[in-house]
């Protein structure tokens, strides 16, 4: 603590959930709330029975998490995993004593008492770990593949994130509350955290809420006892009780009825529950896994969702990106789902430029789901080895219904979109150098070559301007004042 207050700088810090004199979570807080630190990645360690303290911290801006006890393979691993990710979407200039530290050669801080090799020194002399190209490896060790995880697929950082969470929120108890559009695979992460759970070798059931009648969805879940009501000639085991020791997804909970609601809270509360027609609790132990397309925090402000219910399932929360937020993900969907739904995988037919780019643009407001049901559409259309654009459902070939590629300056998502395109187009290219280059020389533009103002406008300091300026070899009328 006393080297942070100082305003020593590290590439990590890893620190322990328990620790004598300052605990991992107070620590994380600090870190968070200090803009000078506010871009260290902060990765906890733990055991078992501190998963839900961890689960807290990974919600509050931890990167990740270890299990103790922590071997050097896991380090390196997490190390590997949290420098890539690194290196792949953060451009933020470092600083030290208000200099920008050309050199990321900062040491990994260790927040942790009874680690070997390396308390306060770097980590493997400061280099960059040797990950082969398109792995990604989880903080115990397992190597993943860096563009998909258990049948989702995307390299976007929306998607980086989502597996990230994922991996984190697998192998504890913690409740899951998975957010998203319809459509963008809310049943997969579910089916992912399972079987990537210490429950995987015990029953997992689906609810689907939203398709099961009111006055039949209580019985459904927690059974009922023989003449309960008319038609209830036996005892009925629900969900709950068929998936004892397991996993339970419920799908679409914001459709519940506040009874219904009810129950679900005393069973994440205590375990429990009484059947339809019974007075004897009934006990189990269940993890949930909740999902909702619909804003469950307005719901909650307009009474039709318990607000303690809400915030018992909003434990570990995973927003689950619309495929619009994730556009540079579609040519790889679109050829997993080719291959996929092609009468031959091994010679899956191909996609004609114009028509990948109509793909891109489309709104999709049926996320995922709708793009592989455009892709079997096009694949039945399709008369040669080639999908052509008039082979394209008409709702996606509406122009009215596309997103125009001329976006607005303030679409931040469509300029980023459009630069992806360009950067496909042009793999010579070194688009961040590039874009940078131009934003450089239009902020000059704008302010008339003045450095502080144009510093101001790309909120960097004058000296990292000058930097760029020089290693852009930009010339033209350059002011300081």
């Amino acid at each position: 603590m006393a080297l942070l207050e100082r305003g020593t700088q590290f590439n990590l810090l890893l620190t322990d959930v328990m620790m004598p004199d300052v605990d991992g979570p107070t620590l994380l807080h600090y870190v968070r709330n200090n803009p000078f630190y506010q871009e260290m990645p902060v990765v906890m360690m733990s055991s078992n029975e501190h998963a839900d303290t961890v689960m807290n911290c990974i919600r509050l801006g931890a990167e990740d998490y270890l299990l103790k006890p922590v071997t050097k393979k896991a380090v390196k691993h997490m190390w590997a995993h949290v420098w890539r990710r690194k290196q792949r979407y953060q451009m933020v200039p470092q600083f030290e004593n208000g200099h920008e530290v050309v050199e990321d050669d900062y040491p990994v801080g260790i927040g942790a008492h009874g680690l070997e090799d390396g308390h306060h020194r770097g980590f493997e002399d400061h280099m960059e770990p040797q990950v082969p190209e398109g792995e990604e490896y989880s903080s115990d060790g397992e190597e993943m593949d860096g563009d998909r995880f258990e049948g989702m697929i995307g390299r976007s950082f929306a998607m980086q994130t989502v597996y990230r969470i994922l991996r984190n929120a697998a192998p504890t108890n913690a409740t899951v509350f998975i957010t998203g559009e319809s459509g963008t695979g809310k049943e997969l992460v579910a089916r992912a955290i399972y079987s990537h759970s210490q429950r995987s070798s015990q029953p997992y059931l689906a609810i689907n809420c939203a398709a099961i009648p009111e006055n039949l969805l209580e019985s459904e879940l927690f059974g009922h006892e023989k003449g309960a009501f008319t038609g209830a000639n036996t005892q009925r085991i629900g969900k709950f009780e068929q998936c004892d020791g397991g996993t339970i997804f419920l799908d679409e909970i914001g459709d519940m009825t506040l009874a219904t609601q009810t129950k679900i809270l005393r069973v994440l509360q205590n375990g429990t529950f009484e059947r339809v027609g019974g007075n004897q609790p009934v006990k189990v132990d269940v993890r949930v896994i909740a999902a909702t397309n619909k804003p469950l925090e307005k719901a909650v402000e307009e009474g039709d969702f318990r607000e303690d219910l809400f915030y018992r399932l909003n434990v570990v929360r995973i927003q689950l990106p619309a495929l619009r937020e994730r556009r540079e993900d579609i040519p790889q969907l679109v050829s997993y789902f080719l291959s996929k739904n092609s009468p031959n995988p091994k010679q899956p037919k191909t996609v004609q430029p114009d028509a990948l780019a109509k793909l891109e643009t489309h709104d999709w407001p049926g996320n995922v789901r709708e793009l592989e049901n455009a892709v079997q559409r096009a694949l039945v259309m399709a008369k040669g080895d080639a999908i052509l654009l008039e082979n394209l459902p008409p709702e996606v070939l509406n122009v009215a219904n596309a997103a125009s590629p001329d976006v607005d300056g303030d679409d931040l998502a469509g300029l980023a979109s459009k630069l992806f395109r360009w950067a496909r187009n042009n793999p010579d290219l070194k688009v961040i150098p590039a874009v940078e280059r131009e934003l450089v020389i239009n902020a000059l533009k704008e302010t008339d070559g003045n450095q502080v103002q144009s510093a101001k406008l790309l909120g960097i300091t004058r000296a990292t301007l000058r930097k760029r300026i020089e290693k852009f070899d930009i010339k033209q009328g350059l002011t300081v004042e």
